[in-house]
């Protein structure tokens, strides 16, 4: 980490000095501009998770499933959020139906990113499977998340 931070500053500054500007751009990582969906979670109506009318999930500010984590009642039911990337599960987890959780998603929501599971974004479960199935995927025109995105 070290060793890359040290390089992208090194970079900075010859290409600073060869244009004759300091006011360039970081190193920081881009967060994949992806795709637009609307979140569905019905599968969690009536449960004890989803007691508001809309259903209203948690989503986290990492990828680590922790109370502290968790911005409470993020992933409302039919509003439509920006869905970035996605990572694998860093924890099992399922819904009360039973779906296990396949990857989390990085998505803006109310101009925050934030992390979540497939799980609380939809209730389709055909979707949510490896693209080598037949139908539109959650994951479809996304990419694994890098390593600098926020919250990985």
């Amino acid at each position: 980490m070290f060793t890359r931070v040290r390089r992208c500053v090194v970079g900075l500054t010859v290409l600073a000095m060869a244009v004759g500007t300091a006011s360039l751009a970081g190193c920081a990582a881009q967060v994949p501009a992806g795709k637009t969906f609307t979140i569905d979670t019905g599968a969690w109506d009536g449960s004890e998770q989803c007691s508001t009318s809309p259903c209203a999930l948690d989503a986290y500010q990492t990828r680590r499933f922790e109370t502290g984590e968790a911005v409470a009642g993020a992933l409302v039911d039919g509003v439509e959020v920006q869905l970035h990337c996605f990572a694998p599960t860093p924890a099992p987890m399922a819904d009360p139906t039973g779906r296990q959780v396949h990857r989390w998603y990085l998505l803006t929501v109310d101009g925050r990113l934030l992390w979540a599971p497939d799980l609380a974004l939809t209730s389709g479960d055909d979707i949510r499977l490896d693209e080598k199935t037949a139908g539109e995927h959650l994951a479809a025109r996304l990419r694994v998340c890098h390593s600098g995105v926020p919250g990985r």
